[in-house]
């Protein structure tokens, strides 16, 4: 299915346009070039695109009226983040947010239980071409081929894996190549092969910079495994460091190699802009073994205390970042900090029991200064208004929108 990206990104109505009269026209498989689009996404890369070069969620970028300075009660704006690996301005969040969720399972007590006897390894799966050239032509589905991927690694591995499988659509291009003028092209170190990724995405070319060259990295539990067998239909890479298989399971500094290895890998992931999948979403990694969904149980312990102990450190108010800019008072979020104020000021334990048009008086007959006033009259009139605060009183000077 071809799929339309113009200069300022995928073009969803052009493409379900076009959708629709192929559909009509029973030629869902065939390309066609039109001048006003660039026509990067069927032939060459089957509807797959590196994340954050796809569509924003819904709102996201826009300024929401979400905290209030703890001293003069100033309104402060952030910006509502969609958070999906598509976003061009949310794919890094949700790389950051998605790492711990890996690395902490592969790590966690749970896993090393089920896992007793087997190494923490790093594992390169790539289609041969006949598979390749099978998904090309539509005569199998992502799916079977991911499926294949998943049938090799039990077969080498007798069945005794489990870990996590990220699917990566590209590698890079012989132009990327002859550009950059780099001569090693296989690159074990992560830190060094980010840098290639970060070069390629910053290009708007970026696509010119790739080729289709599907393969999965399993991060994961294994014992023993056969080695690779000329003419297979897939074959393998264990990763190794200093000529030995490169393990994540033992010594102390394992688990800070295992974050950066899991952040690495989810940088040039991939997601779709065409229906591969029967699902609603296209899954740039899926649990494999007995560390699946129903095989592994809810979220392991460890991670639960790091989301906790994350979100205490980054609690509002933490770092300069979240202070006011007046009078560099700590930020809270506004609804409790209007809440405070009425206690504080107004003796009023209760201030959702009374109207926005009541509470108003109140304020004007405070002990409060008039500059803290104005700032409380301002909150609640973004309380009041809500989503259409921005539209009705125009968008805040850029001192006063933080990060979230």
């Amino acid at each position: 299915m071809l799929v339309y990206q113009n200069q300022s990104g995928f073009d969803r109505a052009k493409y379900e346009e076009y959708k629709q009269k192929y559909k009509r026209e029973g030629m869902e498989n065939i390309a066609f070039y039109d001048p006003d689009f660039v026509d990067i996404y069927d032939k060459k890369f089957y509807g797959f695109t590196l994340i954050g070069k796809g569509e924003s969620g819904k709102d996201c970028g826009e300024l929401l009226p979400l905290y209030s300075c703890s001293d003069c009660f100033k309104l402060h704006f952030v910006r509502k983040k969609c958070m999906q690996k598509s976003c061009p301005n949310c794919w890094e969040d949700w790389v950051k947010s998605t790492t711990p969720k890996i690395a902490i399972r592969l790590l966690s007590d749970k896993a090393r239980e089920l896992n007793d006897g087997r190494r923490l390894v790093h594992i390169i799966l790539s289609p041969g071409e006949e598979i390749v050239k099978a998904f090309e032509k539509r005569k199998i589905s992502y799916e079977d081929m991911r499926d294949e991927a998943e049938n090799y690694l039990s077969d080498k591995t007798d069945g005794q894996y489990a870990g996590v499988l990220v699917f990566h659509a590209f590698r890079p291009s012989t132009r990327y190549w002859e550009e950059r003028g780099e001569q090693r092209k296989d690159d074990d170190d992560p830190e060094n092969d980010k840098k290639k990724w970060e070069w390629i995405r910053s290009k708007k070319n970026w696509y010119d910079y790739v080729e289709f060259s599907p393969h999965w990295h399993f991060i994961g539990w294994v014992g023993w495994i056969d080695k690779p067998v000329k003419n297979e239909e897939f074959v393998y890479k264990m990763i190794t460091t200093g000529g030995r298989v490169a393990r994540f399971d033992t010594g102390k500094k394992k688990a800070g190699e295992l974050f950066k290895l899991v952040y690495y890998v989810l940088t040039h992931t991939c997601t779709t802009k065409i229906d591969y999948s029967d699902t609603d979403e296209f899954h740039s990694y899926v649990w494999l073994g007995n560390m699946a969904g129903c095989s592994f149980g809810g979220v392991p312990d460890e991670l639960t205390a790091y989301n906790e102990e994350m979100a205490r450190k980054k609690g509002v108010g933490k770092g300069d970042k979240c202070k006011c800019k007046d009078c560099g008072g700590k930020l809270y979020y506004m609804r409790k900090n209007l809440d405070f104020f009425f206690k504080v000021y107004c003796n009023i334990a209760y201030p959702s029991a009374h109207s926005l048009n009541d509470l108003r008086g109140v304020v004007l007959n405070s002990t409060a200064s008039n500059r803290i006033k104005m700032n409380v009259l301002e909150c609640m009139k973004a309380v009041e208004l809500g989503e259409l605060f921005i539209k009705t009183v125009g968008p805040p000077p850029d001192a006063y929108i933080v990060e979230a």
